[in-house]
This record gives structure tokens, sequence and C-alpha cells, in this order.
């Protein structure tokens, strides 16, 4: 009994690009569950009195005069803090204690991270170093792909 491969390729496509979407979606659902618990401490501060959060690469996305707004997959976290040395899109590492007076966020240390972009472009470049390796070194024969002699 012989499959053929044209058959498979579209139900295969359809299965990884719903894989694709549920593995994303399970994402944005298993931060949310993680940082939960922040918005109700902002909510009710007293109970949560200098309880500290971690906040890893996050990305800065508005910059007030005493305080900034740092991005977190879908959410967004006010934090008073110098920014001054910040700029909009910049990836950065803080530590914040909750002030039950105010019931916000206040920065008690930030660590910024300025290698991640170049790191990121490195990681695209490698990738299309692999695919033009793949195009260069390969070619679709009759049983597949075939390294090139």
């Amino acid at each position: 009994m012989s499959i053929d491969r044209e058959l498979l390729r579209w139900p295969l496509a359809l299965v990884l690009s719903g894989w694709l979407v549920f593995m994303g979606q399970d994402y944005a659902e298993t931060i949310h569950q993680r940082t939960s618990w922040i918005e109700d401490c902002k909510e009710a501060a007293r109970g949560c009195a200098d309880r500290k959060v971690f906040l890893a690469l996050v990305e800065v996305v508005e910059l007030r005069e005493d305080a900034y707004v740092a991005r977190k997959a879908t959410l967004d976290h006010l934090i008073y803090g110098d920014s001054s040395e910040l700029r909009p899109g910049e990836t950065i590492s803080v530590i914040a204690r909750f002030d039950p007076e105010q019931g916000v966020l206040v920065e008690e240390w930030l660590e910024h991270h300025p290698w991640r972009e170049a790191k990121e472009a490195l990681g695209f470049a490698g990738l299309g170093l692999s695919v033009l390796v793949l195009l260069v070194g390969f070619r679709r024969g009759p049983q597949g792909l075939e390294e090139r002699a």
C-alpha cells in the first residue's frame, strides 16, 4: 500500500497550523495566570504590602515623568521609578514592590539588556544561513531531498 505524499501535505500543514495557534493561545493564558496576582494586588494592595514582583525581559512601551509602562506578552504594568534612561521599545528586567499606600508597583532594581536586539538579529541571520545551506546543499529528486554532488 503506497501513500501519496501530496495527499498528506495539506492535512499535515493544517494540523501544524492548528498546533501553532493552540500553543500561542496556551502561552498567552499561562502568562495571564502567572501574572494575574499582580492585578489582584493592585486592587487590594494592603494584603500585598511590600510583596515583590520580578518582571524578566519586558518591553518598555510608554514613558511618563515619574513612571513607565512595561509589557510582558499581552499585559501592561505601570511601574513608578526613574524613566530618564529608558526609551520605548527597550528590553529590561525589573524588580518592583507593591506600595500599599498608593496601590502601585515601585521600582527597586532595573537592568537594561542592550544586546537583546543584536542577539535577535544574530538568531535571524543564523536561521537565514541555515535555509541558504539547505537550498544550496540539497535538491529535490525522485526519492525526495538529495544531497547535491
